[in-house]
């Protein structure tokens, strides 16, 4: 019991420090403050995704081109192994159209957040983006695809002798994902199913969709590791969203500023 207080002492600290730090007001911690994407799926990847989709688009929004996936496939055979996520098992769905849908959905929602102006017009919004279960998963799969398609271009950068980013280096190093076939096989094919994403996969997700992501690890709270940033040293034009993790399996989105409320 001792050990359950001080645990939860920890995140409520490290909530309340993460709650400064992003400007975000709310003087009780356990109230409606954070929207959780983990789902029934513990893992990193639902609430990676859910910051970068309500974050709106990065500077590569207007590249999500349709034809993507079958420009890809027809280069690359093995891409036809990808699973799609739980929500689409059972249901007869061509990758290649699915994707396709996936990728032109979410070049949608984020033309749609880049139009809007205001704070408030961008909560309504990111509220409204959750509220479909199907398409939220359909935009997972849209996120994933954009992470198969950056580690191709990095593979091939790297077997070229091109210089890329270091974290491409470990990921790529690897026993379980020496190529791209294989990051896809035992990695990202498993998100959404039986796992999330591991810490280099962060980066990948990062470098992605070119937004830094800022995750505040409350168990984490006084120590160096409260604040980690993926990438480390991101260029100065991509946007950052923010995630707030209660362990290493389990993040929330913040997504509003609360009024302060008297104890």
């Amino acid at each position: 019991m001792e050990g359950k207080y001080t645990k939860s002492h920890v995140y409520e600290k490290g909530l309340r420090g993460g709650v400064s730090e992003v400007h975000l007001h709310q003087a009780r911690p356990r109230r409606q403050l954070l929207r959780t994407e983990g789902h029934a799926v513990p893992g990193d990847e639902p609430a990676g995704g859910a910051a970068l989709l309500a974050a709106g688009p990065g500077a590569h929004a207007g590249t999500l081109l349709p034809q993507l996936p079958e420009k890809l496939i027809s280069k690359y055979n093995w891409i036809k192994q990808w699973k799609l996520g739980l929500k689409f098992e059972g249901k007869s769905e061509d990758l290649v159209d699915k994707i396709k849908e996936s990728l032109t959905l979410l070049r949608k929602k984020w033309a749609g957040l880049a139009e809007l102006r205001t704070a408030e017009a961008r909560q309504i919004a990111c509220d409204e983006l959750f509220t479909n279960e199907e398409e939220e998963y359909s935009l997972y799969e849209a996120v994933k695809f954009l992470m198969l398609n950056r580690a191709i271009e990095l593979y091939d950068d790297k077997e070229k002798g091109k210089e890329v980013p270091f974290f491409s280096v470990l990921l790529f190093a690897r026993d379980t994902s020496n190529d791209p076939g294989q990051l896809l096989r035992n990695h990202l094919n498993q998100v959404g199913h039986t796992g999330g994403l591991e810490q280099v996969e962060m980066f990948l997700l990062a470098y992605a969709v070119r937004h830094t992501i800022q995750v505040y690890r409350l168990s984490k709270y006084s120590t160096e590791e409260f604040i980690t940033v993926y990438p480390t040293d991101p260029p100065l034009d991509w946007p950052v969203v923010t995630l707030i993790a209660e362990d290493d399996r389990h993040y929330n989105v913040p997504v509003r500023v609360c009024e302060e409320t008297s104890l």
